[in-house]
């Protein structure tokens, strides 16, 4: 087998998808999608297991994702292509086990925050969710960016909630409280977390976090975004309220956002 290191322009790459892509599986789109991402913005990253593959009959064995995002980018990108692979080589090839994107992040130091990473990345996806409506896959180098631009509104909502349970430590609450930090005085969201966290009202208008609270630990949510969003939505809302001195005493959803951070938004 000979690898070398070569300019893969998006001609040559759809070229290789034409003529030799013939015994692959089905191509996920979105990844597609995020590969060319990366590779506009100038985030690609080529390793040894980013490596282009062919077997010794010429066929594509491993990249068709990511010459599909070549063609897609329309840029050259620089890839190590493989010739002259066994074909017995695919029964072995993506067969490892993958790392999260919180791996990935910690290890290759993709961004500035080491602590707090995996509470970090779920908010960087429920944040650029409701604030989009899209729920695309991000690259490990993207979220990694996001984090870094959240990284004191994900560190102190992390901090702010480390002792919650139940239904008050998931990711939409620390995203709520992490967005609203942004626009409400720390200590005013320290004291909210921290009734939220004990159930003990202080004053009287912490009978609007008890009313969040009862429905954080009472509801049952399939896992999935529509259900994350609703609950991010709804703290954001009782947030707000709580710093306005209004008194909820229901826990209704609702599709406004009270806060956004627009950290998503197109330049």
């Amino acid at each position: 087998m000979q690898i070398t290191r070569m300019n893969v322009t998006p001609e040559m790459a759809q070229s290789w998808l034409d003529a030799a892509n013939t015994g692959n599986r089905t191509m996920t789109r979105r990844v597609v999608s995020k590969y060319a991402d990366d590779m506009i913005a100038g985030r690609w990253i080529d390793t040894h297991q980013n490596a282009i593959a062919f077997y010794d009959d010429g066929s594509l064995a491993d990249g068709q994702h990511r010459l599909s995002a070549v063609a897609i980018a329309g840029i050259p990108v620089q890839m190590f292509v493989a010739h002259g692979l066994d074909r017995r080589a695919g029964g072995v090839i993506d067969q490892g086990r993958s790392r999260s994107t919180a791996d990935a992040i910690t290890i290759g130091k993709l961004c500035g925050l080491t602590k707090y990473v995996n509470e970090a990345v779920a908010m960087v996806r429920i944040v650029k969710l409701a604030e989009t409506g899209f729920q695309t896959v991000m690259s490990a180098q993207s979220i990694a960016d996001h984090i870094d631009r959240m990284a004191d509104l994900c560190s102190y909502a992390s901090h702010a909630l480390s002792g919650a349970t139940g239904g008050i430590k998931n990711a939409p609450v620390r995203a709520a409280v992490a967005v609203s930090s942004k626009f409400v005085a720390r200590d005013t969201i320290d004291g909210f977390c921290r009734v939220l966290i004990s159930g003990m009202p202080e004053k009287p208008s912490d009978a609007t976090i008890i009313t969040l609270r009862n429905r954080l630990l009472t509801s049952t949510h399939r896992k999935g975004g529509d259900d994350r969003i609703v609950n991010y939505r709804m703290v954001m809302r009782f947030i707000k309220a709580y710093d306005q001195g209004i008194i909820l005493t229901m826990a209704k959803s609702t599709s406004e956002l009270a806060y956004r951070l627009g950290v998503f938004d197109e330049k």
